[in-house]
């Protein structure tokens, strides 16, 4: 067999629900989309360089993308839980999420202006 050996990653069962959510997740970045369907893809069998050819990018993102998952496990899963709730509470504003704007005082007017 010709070219690297394949790639063997084992999720950890905690972790799969929080991969799957994120790669379903249509709000998320897209870096953490693609990501967390890397490390599925890889963990189900996959090949590097069909992992990679299906999700658009170089065979080096998903080899550092496994060995980050790797080192890391889901390091994203508390931010990704922290943008679904921005999205939850923003779902029904168009554009971009609401924050609460500061209290703007007037300026205070010097005397002769």
């Amino acid at each position: 067999m010709r070219g690297r050996k394949p790639h063997s990653l084992t999720i950890a069962p905690a972790d799969v629900p929080a991969l799957q959510q994120i790669a379903r997740s249509q709000t998320l970045p897209f870096f953490q989309v693609q990501r967390a369907r890397i490390v599925l893809e890889m963990a189900h069998g996959g090949r590097t360089r069909s992992v990679a050819i299906e999700a658009r990018c170089d065979e080096t993102t998903v080899r550092r993308t496994c060995h980050r998952y790797e080192r890391l496990g889901v390091p994203g899963r508390a931010i990704a839980h922290l943008w679904v709730i921005l999205v939850k509470c923003n779902a029904c504003a168009p554009g971009r999420f609401r924050v609460p704007s500061p209290v703007w005082l007037p300026r205070p007017r010097r005397p002769g202006e």
